[in-house]
């Protein structure tokens, strides 16, 4: 690595040295005594996970001697460097400018041996009719070899208020040479700037001796009308030249711009049309793919009817089951076999087919065929289609007749299983 130093005071400057801290590894032959390995010796046996041993160097410290600045240095600020360099850049590159016209002046200091940052800005002087408008300083330090390079670019802004001939002063900074150990300055010449009227202010003196000397035409060809007649259609044709002249050039102009908006418009058109169909075809095939999924989606062929509300006696539940089995409907099945079971089970009421076929069978002497006759019950409430939904329901009232026994004059006497004991055994 390298490091640039700049002391902020003369005198001797001590600077430390440089410490380096790291680990150096164990050499492979090390301890290659009785009882060693390639592991390690047997005498350390964490020896193996010892990567090394820690070290610690320091490099002698450098004494420098700062010399103090020169005595009687003109300039106010301490320059020493290998070389400074002073240049300019206007823009723009002419000889000669407009009152009005805008100036770039970009004066750039270079250095060899300091930083940007060390280097002063130039002094601007004021000068009468000239506006002056600086800018801050722009810095840039980067490394070449074994030196540091500063620049520092001072930008003017310039503008002639009046015409004439200016002169901006030369600009001086006073360095050290520190390889030759002198006085040296860096040096910027005077420049000057000649400065013209404006345009508008030109082209008004130029029309003033034209209209002289066709006064001056016309007064001395008096006597003679043609050529006068000649000189006044000369005159009105160069009008009606230059009118002609640029009126195609309007109608060409607005012709092309006329011909993009309408290129510009039948594009959004088509994009708009183009959205318009693909949105339309999206819609389309979801209320397609909507249609049939409801399809076939599995529906009861029967809206189902509410359960009886009103409570019956056993006798009477179980007839309305007996004339609901005879017309065949399946809903209807549902509904009077939950109504009666609800008033043959002596715990709780069912709430479904699966709850009705669990507590039933425990009571039935088939209790298989019943589950499966339940089950071809609940399959005809969700048939798709009525072959599927052709259901008798006389076998099933003749697996439920033998369970009527088990209920008199209303009364319950079937009780849901149940695989937890008592809370108050007896």
């Amino acid at each position: 690595h390298r490091y640039a130093l700049f002391p902020q005071k003369s005198g001797e400057l001590t600077i430390p040295g440089v410490i380096l801290q790291g680990v150096q590894p164990f050499s492979r032959r090390q301890n290659r005594g009785f009882g060693a390995t390639p592991f390690g010796s047997f005498g350390d046996p964490f020896q193996m996970f010892n990567r090394g041993r820690r070290v610690h160097v320091t490099a002698k410290g450098v004494v420098l001697n700062v010399l103090p600045p020169e005595p009687g240095f003109p300039g106010n600020w301490w320059l020493p460097a290998q070389q400074i360099t002073l240049s300019e850049q206007i823009q723009p590159d002419a000889s000669q400018f407009r009152v009005g016209d805008h100036i770039t002046r970009a004066i750039v200091l270079d250095s060899k041996g300091l930083s940007a940052p060390q280097l002063p800005e130039p002094e601007i002087t004021e000068v009468d009719g000239l506006k002056l408008y600086p800018e801050p300083a722009a810095h840039t330090t980067r490394a070449y070899g074994d030196w540091i390079l500063g620049r520092s670019t001072k930008t003017v802004a310039i503008t002639p208020t009046r015409p004439g001939s200016y002169t901006l002063p030369e600009i001086t900074i006073p360095w050290w040479d520190t390889d030759a150990q002198q006085l040296r300055t860096a040096r910027l010449p005077e420049r000057t700037l000649r400065v013209l009227p404006a345009s508008s202010t030109a082209s008004q003196a130029a029309t003033a001796p034209a209209d002289a000397t066709h006064t001056t035409t016309s007064a001395s060809t008096a006597d003679s009308p043609a050529p006068r007649d000649r000189d006044i259609t000369e005159q009105t044709s160069v009008p009606s030249s230059t009118s002609t002249s640029q009126e195609p050039l309007s109608a060409t102009s607005t012709g092309i711009m006329t011909g993009l908006w309408f290129w510009i418009s039948l594009v959004l058109a088509a994009i708009l049309l183009v959205g318009l169909f693909l949105g339309f075809r999206l819609y389309s095939g979801l209320r397609a793919r909507i249609t049939l999924l409801e399809s076939e989606s599995p529906a009861p062929t029967k809206t189902a009817q509410p359960r009886h509300t009103t409570p019956q006696t056993g006798s009477g539940a179980f007839s309305d089951l007996e004339k609901a089995c005879a017309s065949n409907n399946p809903a209807t099945v549902r509904d009077a076999l939950l109504a009666w079971s609800g008033n043959a089970l002596a715990d709780e009421a069912p709430n479904h087919l699966e709850e009705v076929a669990d507590a039933l069978a425990a009571h039935h002497d088939d209790p298989q065929q019943l589950r499966r006759s339940l089950s071809a019950l609940n399959a005809a409430l969700y048939a798709r289609n009525e072959r599927e939904s052709e259901w008798n329901g006389a076998e099933l009232l003749t697996l439920l007749r033998p369970l009527r026994s088990k209920t008199v004059d209303g009364k319950r006497h079937m009780t849901v299983s149940s695989a937890l004991p008592p809370l108050n055994p007896e």
